[in-house]
Order: structure tokens, then C-alpha cells, then sequence
């Protein structure tokens, strides 16, 4: 049997945000989750033995059983009991001398163990090699079993492209003592992939009160609000919806935490602020020793705020400044540019955060700025960065309904437009991006579009995508229908058959989720796989999506014409309700809503929270790679894959999640991931068998292994050294 060596990874990182040639030291809580632990008497590599943390090893002559006497790759081994008395298996050794494994028999004792391998001398010819060679890897698998498949991928630039992955880096001075012999510089000893990013000293959510021209910011895990800040300029503070009033709308959140807010100002001058989050990026104006700033829904006197940082005229009059998010930013600003497009001028301008400035894209030959603005021939309405770099927006009204522009250059790149037979893409809101770095829009009209953005080999031929909105039951109140997907949700005799209403904010999630609200009292969530298949004429049915009806766990309602939806960090579904003056949290873990008080008549569906920037754009990215056992395995045996194992160090707030894709081919492989482990607290190896077969999927020929890095608090970084695969080829019969 010829041996194969598969390589397989899928990594999501980011770029680091300081001199991205070297590494930070680990601190001394980092975790090392690879290797032999230190102190402990360990013959065989697998992490147990004698004074080993883990624990004991029943077969210290076997590098992947440790626990029990498991039969991995379905051989028994020395030592082990519970067999019959005279039994006799097949089993395989590499002798002391040899290069190759060799063939031999296991022979159950009197006392129900199993003894050593004995060699099978019998049958051999005169002259003949003292063994009998079996095909087998001790080295990658830890065993001589004929069956058994490693693959290890110990990382270097060269597993990096365009085509496998997104957003990573690897970096040669990611440095540790694999041996233990004290020397970090011994050769194989350095080179990891790598993630960085901007510490989030704070987590907020940012609500626009649009006729009252604050902004207010609720602390995310209790939803209290506490602060709330006057935004624009002074003299277009009314309560109303038009003749020059500051009107906020939009706000995003830069990698340091600190919020923007975009002011509409119909007819007057519309402005971009910043606002703290934290009292240490504020500026004490008055020396007085503190950072005098609300911590209530009270705001102080317009100008006395001394964490509303800078306010910037943006356009002429009647500019209008709507689409608003933060880009991934570069090595000079890290936390991420500002970009704001204004409908009116169809403009887009760049923003320097720290100070408020335009950003040159053209200079005359004397070095005088000559354009700060890029044309971007649609009236935008909403935008987003991605991890490519560009700041995607989308447009109201018939014009093209998505553009991105290259951030660095100010380039318009792309331009795109769906017009599906059911429902055309105009009149676009919200817009996020997700895991994969596709683009979501929702709209008002036609509830939300998934846009591919070249990736053929995931998605195929695919463009566009429409999702078809949810409805609601055509029994009861019609203020208090519920929403559905289908009937049967609606009991005997009615239908889901009523709309919904209009689709506004749209976004994703970690899990693989998309959330969009609909306006429509009672307001209500639709939700779907972010990998979901896109049917005939490229739909997404709505029995394909789930509806969450938006109650408080008495059954009354949480909010009036949801207009935004945002993620929080622990993974809870925010909405902006417009009517009703607050916000509505659902826990899609134990599925109970709640509501907080903001301002009056909330108007916000941007990256309100800062999710989608941290996670999507800065950091995030990802690699992949495929297990293709067909061709390995052979006609009519099916594969089993068993071991996962990792070299990684992992610092306090870092994780590692393993996910896998299978099927019996590259192209059919299961719509939703499968989790293997998530580091912390899994640690290697981990068998995935049972995982697998738990999943519905006990024998797959393929599978795809996505392995996903973050930093939770946004400044530590896990360092990815290797991942090791087994798999074993398996005849079922």
C-alpha cells in the first residue's frame, strides 16, 4: 500500500497591529497545549505517563493510547484485559533494529490479558527476511497498524495563498522550546501562524436617539445605559426629522472601542463625532484631574463632555452623511479608518480617528491635497469594511446596489446589482459581512441578499442570493400575528401566508448565523445558516430560515418597528426599536428577550456593537485545506477519521476552534459545521470519532477541517505552530 501525506488546516487571523516582524514574549499564563508536559515521565510523546498531569498510561509503547486500553485503530495491545482465555489477534510492531513494522500475534493469557506481540515466524520461506513487512507508519501514527493515515502540517509561508486563505500571516520569530532542553533556537523550533490586534478596553452598544441629537451607550452586558452624549453641531439640536437638525443615525465602533456617529442634517450641515468608551482615550479639556462625562442617561451641556473628542463637517450643505463603518486600518492606524458616505453628494470620504482628518487620495506636485473624497457614482445608505481592506456600501434608490472601494487607494473596485425576478435589489439598508467575507444586505422591500464576492471554489457560480422573508400567521390580532416560515407553526386551519413587513438591519455571527429584523409590530427576527444553499433561481426559501418572535418571557411585546439588529460578544441578538423608544436582547441559548430604555425613537442599523469590525474585518481570517481519503482508502472501504491533534501556545483571552465540513466528495460535503474541540479547555488529541458519528456521519470519504484563532480581548495572540490528522481506512463489511 503506497503511503500518502495529506495536509489540512483553515485558520481565521489578523494582521498584527505593531512592527509585524516580531512576537510578544508569551506571558506567564500561557497554556501550552502541544508537546510533553514538563515533570512528568512520558516514554512514548503522548502527554501521560508516570507524575503526568493528564494522568497514567496503560501503553507506554503506543503514542496515541493512554486511557483504558482503548483499541485505537481496532487492535487490542499488550497488557490490556478482557479478552478471552487462548484468543488470538493480529497486531504489529516495529522490533528494536528494524526499519519497517512487522507482523506478529497477540495471544490472550489465562488470566483474561492480552501478552506481548509475538512475531509470526511460520511459513516463511529459507532465506527469507527474519520478518514478515507489513505496510505501517510508527512515526506519523503512532503504530504499526497496515490501516492507519497521519498527516501532520507544520506551518510555514508557503501554506499561505490567495486561494486558501484570508487574513493570516506567519511569522518565523514565533519562538518556543519544543524539547525542553531550555533552547528556543534550535532549528524547527521557531515559526508559527500568528494573530494581533487593538485592545477593546470597553463594549457598548451605540444608539442614535435621531430627534434628539444623543447618542446613547448601553453597556452590554446589563443593558444599562450609561452615558449619553449630544452629538452634531449646537445650534441644529430640534426635535425633528428634517430643516438642517443634526439627526444621528449610524454609529460604528474602531478597534479601541471608541463609537462614531454620522449626522444626517437634512438641508443643513451634516458631521461625523467621536465619542470615548473608555475615560482613558478622553481628554481632561478643563485640567481639573478627572474626565467630567455622562454616566446616565442625563447628557451634559453641549461642549462640556470631555469624552466627545472631535465633531467634522463632512460635505457641503445637505451633504448628507449616512453609510458609516471603520476599515481594518494599517500599521499607522490600527484601530481602523472612519468612512462615511454622503447620499446627496453620492460621495465617500476616508477619516483619520485620532484627530478627525481627511485622508488625501490625490496630491498636485507641490504635495497640496487636490481630492479627499472618492466618487462613488451611487447614493449610499450603508457600508462595512472587510478583511480584504475595502469598505463595501450599498446604495437606495436604482443605481448599482453594492460598490467596494479599496481602502488604501480609494479606488472603486467592484460594482454589482441584483435584479431577481421575485424582487429586485433597490432600496438597500443595512449591510455586514460575514465569516467567509461575503456581503449580507438587507432591504426594504426584498428582506436580504447574500452577495459572493469571488470566492468560486465554496460557493460556485453563485452571485447573488435572495433570501425570501419570513411571514406571518394569518390568525389572531394582526398587531400580534406570529411570524413564521411555514405553516405548520401556525396551527390547524391558518397559514403563514401575511407579510412581515420591511427588512432593515442585517448580521452575522460566530456561529455561522445571519440575523435580520423586521419592522412590522410585533417585531420579529429571521435567522439562517450563512452557508445556506441557494435553491432554484438562486432563493433561499424561507423554510430554509427560522423566525424568532420578539417577546419578554411574559408574552407581551419588546419592542415596537425594530429597525437595527447587532451581536453582542456573548453571542445575544440586539435590535434598535424604533416606536418604542429601546432595545430588545434576545439569548438564542435560552431563548428569552429583554428589553433597555435609550433615548427617544432610536434610529441605528450599523456595526452598533463593534462585532462584526473585531470579528470580520480586524482580526479574522482563515485557512482551508480538504481530506480527500478516496483515493487512499480504495474501492469499497470507507474511512474513519480518529485522531485530531495540535502544537500550539495559547495566552489568556485566545482560543482555537476546530470545525469540521464532511461528505463522500468536496462538493457534497454537510451544510453546517461540525465542532471537534475548542481550546480552551479541549486539549490534544482529541478522537472525533464519536463526534463525527454523533453528527450523523461515522464513515466519511471527505473531510474539510477548519480551525478558526481569535483573540478575545483583541491584543492576545495565540501562536499555531502544527495540526496532525489520523484517519484509518476501514473495510465494513
Amino acid at each position: 500500500m503506497k503511503r500518502a501525506v495529506i495536509l489540512c488546516l483553515l485558520v481565521m487571523g489578523f494582521a498584527a497591529c505593531d512592527d509585524d516582524t516580531q512576537m510578544p514574549t508569551p506571558p506567564p499564563d500561557v497554556t501550552d497545549t502541544g508537546g510533553s508536559p514538563l515533570g512528568c515521565v512520558d516514554h512514548d510523546g503522548d502527554g501521560y505517563g508516570l507524575g503526568c498531569e493528564p494522568g497514567a498510561d496503560c501503553d507506554e509503547g503506543d503514542g496515541v493510547v493512554h486511557d483504558g486500553c482503548a483499541m485505537t485503530c481496532a487492535f487490542p495491545h499488550a497488557g490490556c484485559g478482557g479478552c478471552d482465555p487462548g484468543a488470538a489477534v493480529d497486531c504489529h510492531i516495529l522490533p528494536d533494529g528494524a526499519r519497517q513494522c512487522v507482523s506478529g500475534r497477540l495471544t490472550c493469557g489465562d488470566d483474561g490479558v492480552f501478552g506481548e506481540c509475538e512475531l509470526d515466524q511460520a511459513d516463511l520461506p529459507e532465506g527469507a527476511h527474519e520478518y514478515s513487512i507489513i505496510q505501517g507508519d510508527p512515526v506519523t501514527c503512532g503504530n504499526c497498524d497496515p490501516g492507519c493515515w497521519g498527516a501532520e502540517d507544520v506551518f510555514d509561508d508557503d501554506d499561505l495563498t490567495p486561494e486558501n486563505s484570508n487574513g493570516l500571516e506567519f511569522n518565523p520569530n514565533a519562538c518556543w522550546d519544543e524539547n525542553g532542553d531550555g533552547d528556543t533556537n534550535d532549528a524547527g523550533e521557531c515559526g508559527a501562524l500568528t494573530i494581533g490586534g487593538s485592545t477593546v478596553t470597553a463594549r457598548y452598544a451605540w444608539i442614535a436617539n435621531s430627534p434628539d441629537s444623543t447618542v446613547s451607550k448601553l453597556n452590554l452586558t446589563t443593558g444599562a445605559e450609561v452615558g449619553r452624549y449630544y452629538v452634531g453641531l449646537p445650534n441644529k439640536r430640534c426635535s425633528c426629522w428634517c430643516n438642517g437638525c443634526n439627526n444621528p443615525s449610524r454609529t460604528a465602533v474602531d478597534g479601541y472601542g471608541n463609537a462614531y456617529v454620522a449626522n444626517r442634517a437634512f438641508g443643513g450641515q451634516g458631521t461625523v463625532v467621536k465619542i470615548g468608551a473608555d475615560p482613558y482615550y478622553c481628554i481632561d479639556r478643563n485640567r481639573n484631574g478627572v474626565i467630567d462625562t455622562s454616566t446616565n442617561s442625563v447628557p451634559m451641556a453641549w461642549g462640556t463632555d470631555e469624552c466627545v473628542l472631535w465633531t467634522l463637517n463632512v460635505g457641503g450643505n445637505d451633504a448628507v452623511p449616512r453609510a458609516l463603518a471603520i476599515d481594518a486600518g494599517d500599521a499607522n492606524v490600527p484601530e481602523g479608518y472612519v468612512w462615511v458616505g454622503t447620499y446627496n453628494a453620492r460621495r465617500a470620504y476616508r477619516i483619520n480617528p485620532r484627530d478627525g482628518s481627511y485622508y488625501c487620495f490625490q496630491r498636485a506636485g507641490n504635495g497640496n491635497c487636490i481630492r479627499d473624497y472618492v466618487d462613488l457614482g451611487m447614493y449610499p445608505y450603508g457600508a462595512t469594511g472587510d478583511r480584504r481592506g475595502w469598505v463595501w456600501f450599498t446604495a437606495w434608490g436604482t443605481t448599482d446596489h453594492l460598490i467596494a472601494v479599496e481602502g488604501s487607494t480609494g479606488n472603486v473596485i467592484h460594482r454589482g446589482r441584483s435584479d431577481h425576478p421575485s424582487c429586485g435589489s433597490d432600496n438597500t439598508y443595512g449591510i455586514a459581512v460575514d465569516r467567509w467575507g461575503q456581503i449580507w444586505t438587507g432591504g426594504w422591500e426584498c428582506g436580504i441578499f447574500r452577495y459572493n464576492v469571488g470566492d468560486a471554489a465554496r460557493w460556485g457560480d453563485e452571485t447573488w442570493c435572495y433570501v425570501e422573508p419570513i411571514r406571518r400567521c394569518s390568525n389572531g390580532d394582526p398587531n400580534f400575528a406570529r411570524a413564521c416560515t411555514k405553516d405548520a407553526e401556525c396551527g390547524a386551519g391558518n397559514t403563514c401566508s401575511r407579510g412581515a413587513g420591511p427588512s432593515r438591519g442585517v448580521a452575522a455571527d460566530c456561529e455561522g448565523n445571519i440575523w435580520t429584523a423586521y419592522s412590522q409590530s410585533p417585531s420579529a427576527l429571521q435567522y439562517l445558516r450563512d452557508d445556506a444553499v441557494c435553491g432554484a433561481g438562486n432563493l433561499i426559501p424561507r423554510t430554509s430560515t427560522r423566525a424568532v418572535e420578539m417577546r419578554r418571557p411574559n408574552g407581551m411585546m419588546s419592542g415596537e418597528q425594530s429597525i437595527g439588529v447587532g451581536v453582542d460578544f456573548e453571542g445575544r441578538i440586539w435590535t434598535v426599536n424604533q416606536a418604542s423608544s429601546n432595545v430588545s436582547v434576545f439569548n438564542p441559548t435560552l431563548w428569552r428577550t429583554q428589553t433597555y430604555a435609550t433615548g427617544p425613537n432610536p434610529y441605528t442599523y450599523s456595526d452598533f456593537t463593534g462585532y462584526q469590525r473585531q470579528n470580520f474585518v480586524n482580526p479574522s481570517g482563515w485557512y482551508r485545506h480538504t481530506y480527500d481519503t478516496r483515493e487512499t482508502c480504495g474501492v469499497g472501504q470507507r474511512a474513519q477519521f480518529d485522531v485530531l491533534s495540535w502544537d500550539a501556545r495559547m495566552p489568556a483571552n485566545t482560543e482555537l476552534i476546530f470545525e469540521a465540513y464532511v461528505g463522500d466528495s468536496p462538493t457534497d460535503l454537510s451544510t453546517d459545521p461540525i465542532l471537534l474541540a475548542r481550546t480552551p479547555p479541549d486539549a490534544p488529541p482529541v478522537y472525533i470519532s464519536d463526534i463525527l458519528a454523533d453528527a450523523g456521519y461515522p464513515n466519511p470519504l471527505v473531510m474539510s477541517l477548519v480551525v478558526t484563532l481569535r483573540s478575545l480581548d483583541g491584543t492576545a495572540t495565540p501562536l499555531f505552530r502544527s495540526v496532525y490528522v489520523e484517519f484509518y481506512c476501514m473495510d465494513l463489511e
